[in-house]
């Protein structure tokens, strides 16, 4: 009863602002919807010290006009499986895709691709949701967090895939104010590629660390966040393992 009252809360909010009915609001709880289940769910409770919440390849398809699809797209350098998960960056609406179930089995290279409509969810929520604020994690043999994290990198995109991997894009987020630094570094070799650091994470509130990867060779890299929290001084670490796919068929 308590889920169903914040969501009903959450209805006469967003009724408010947008003339919808309450009763129409309803149909955004999270639910199945075909090959995936998406909606509306409540905020969970923090439990990692640091948590990888997106996990993308850099790239912007612009368009003027909000789009009737999104598409996600990710490459596999073996047969994993894979565990699909879009949500908000930043919490605003408690939107959240995931439990996806592809019409083909996911299979080795970049012909891995999902589709869903905006119409049910996303357009009701917002007319103008920022597509932007949207993070994409697919996440390799395990449907949960680990240490360290297995993931593919996606294209999100909406008109058309880019034809190249140019940079990456890894959103993550702390439990509490922190001061940490991030490194990626090619499986195997001591010195970074990149090396970014955040004198004061505020705890709650994602951060991105963003690397060009257009001189990069194809190849498996890892993304590794070290540091404290400035509360305690309690040591953090997260290590994300990726494989760096330079081309997109």
């Amino acid at each position: 009863m308590r889920y169903r009252s914040s969501l009903l809360l959450f209805a006469l909010s967003l009724n408010l602002s947008t003339g919808q009915s309450v009763w129409a609001l309803q149909d955004l709880d999270y639910q199945q919807r075909g090959d995936h289940f998406e909606g509306v769910r409540p905020k969970p409770v923090a439990g990692e010290d640091i948590e990888l919440i997106s996990a993308l390849i850099d790239y912007n398809d612009v368009g003027s006009t909000f789009p009737d699809q999104l598409h996600l797209k990710f490459f596999l350098k073996g047969t994993d499986q894979a565990f699909v998960t879009v949500r908000e960056q930043d919490y605003k609406y408690y939107y959240w895709l995931d439990r996806v179930s592809p019409q083909h089995a996911w299979q080795p290279g970049f012909g891995n691709e999902f589709v869903w409509s905006t119409v049910s969810v996303l357009r009701q929520l917002d007319r103008n949701f920022p597509l932007e604020e949207l993070g994409v994690l697919v996440r390799l043999n395990t449907e949960g967090p680990s240490e360290p994290e297995r993931v593919a990198p996606a294209i999100l995109y909406h008109t058309k895939a880019p034809q190249a991997v140019n940079g990456y894009l890894f959103t993550l987020k702390m439990a509490s104010d922190a001061k940490i630094s991030c490194s990626i570094y090619r499986e195997g070799m001591d010195q970074a590629v990149l090396t970014q650091g955040f004198k004061r994470l505020l705890g709650g509130r994602p951060f991105t660390v963003k690397w060009d990867a257009q001189k990069a060779l194809e190849g498996a890299f890892n993304l590794q966040c070290t540091g404290y929290f400035l509360d305690n001084n309690v040591s953090v670490r997260q290590t994300v393992r990726f494989y760096h796919h330079p081309s997109v068929p």
